[in-house]
């Protein structure tokens, strides 16, 4: 190819170097963060919205955590990898050509974690709430975007699409939030996370979604029904509530 027709390549269809770089093989996206934070929801948006796009998509969960070796070996035959997992060192992350981050009333995941786990103390909750802020000031500067459990508007969707770099329709995205909500009310879907080795539910592996993952429905502000004496607790704790002033919760 000559010169001048890679350059006019580079200029028609790749808008920065980064576009040029991904062009041709999949584009590798990460949804990191805390617990019961809505990170399945965001994982499960972002896969439905490309596997509406005709897009094929490779599913990678928190039990996985391949090298960059492995995960082009993986990911041949695909257009998006897309990972999710909780934890991971810095310089791992950077591998990844999106990054993408939820955020969530720390009191509302903390007792959907209550809920989850079956835990009923006060220490076990603010505990939750320290690792889930801790979490997200540490992947926050290396995110290209934060989603936001509360907002689930059509508005942010199309913010988020323009991060992913797909032209979807707002047609296209009442479609993918009709079948999250109907996925996630399904009646065959397995009742705990798949923890096997092997991951022999096929359908678990590829949503992350098992029926104990529902604890709020999509509700938000549960934390008003805590005991008086937790929410004390709570409020005299700075650091927590420094997060939640900072990212408008309080």
């Amino acid at each position: 190819m000559s010169y001048n027709i890679l350059k006019n390549t580079w200029t028609n269809n790749f808008s920065n170097r980064e576009d040029f770089l991904v062009f041709n093989r999949p584009k590798k996206i990460c949804v990191v963060g805390g617990h019961q934070i809505g990170s399945t929801r965001v994982f499960n948006l972002v896969r439905v919205l490309h596997e509406k796009l005709g897009k094929k998509v490779l599913p990678l969960g928190p039990w996985d955590h391949p090298s960059q070796t492995e995960i082009k070996e993986l990911g041949k035959g695909y257009d998006i990898i897309l990972h999710k997992f909780h934890d991971s060192e810095i310089e791992y992350i950077k591998n990844y050509d999106i990054i993408l981050l939820p955020n969530r009333n720390l009191l509302d995941a903390a007792m959907s974690a209550e809920i989850r786990w079956n835990r009923n103390s006060n220490k076990q909750y603010i505990d939750h709430c320290h690792n889930n802020l801790n979490g997200f000031n540490k992947f926050k500067p290396f995110a290209d975007f934060v989603v936001k459990y509360e907002d689930y508007s059509i508005k942010s969707k199309k913010s988020l699409c323009k991060i992913l770099k797909i032209d979807v329709s707002t047609t296209i995205i009442i479609d993918t939030m009709r079948h999250l909500e109907t996925m996630l009310n399904a009646t065959n879907i397995i009742e705990r996370d798949d923890t096997t080795d092997k991951l022999k539910d096929k359908e678990y592996k590829k949503t992350i979604l098992s029926k104990n993952h529902n604890t709020s429905g999509g509700a938000i502000n549960k934390f008003i029904n805590l005991e008086s004496s937790i929410v004390k607790i709570i409020l005299q704790d700075k650091i927590i509530v420094e997060f939640m002033t900072e990212h408008n919760y309080f």
